[in-house]
């Protein structure tokens, strides 16, 4: 949203966390490890996915909750305001 909010969600402001759908298990895969590498240490994913943890990754589990998308976030990004 405009002012950086993700309502109804409080987790998704300014740009603390996304969610995306998932590809095929390989490709999932690939972009966990890119979104760690990233700086990304949190993931939620739907249960059952044989997902390998990053190096780089906190919490790292299956949740029921995101059987239709999986969540990568961070809590502390760097905000860079931009003024027009």
């Amino acid at each position: 949203m405009k002012d950086g909010t993700c309502f109804p969600s409080v987790s998704h402001t300014n740009g603390e966390s996304i969610d995306s759908d998932y590809f095929n298990l390989i490709n999932t895969q690939k972009y966990v490890n890119a979104m760690a590498n990233f700086g990304i240490t949190t993931f939620y994913f739907k249960p059952g996915m044989k997902l390998v943890k990053p190096k780089k990754a906190i919490t790292f589990k299956e949740d029921s909750h995101h059987k239709a998308h999986l969540y990568c976030g961070v809590k502390n990004i760097a905000v860079i305001e931009i003024k027009e």
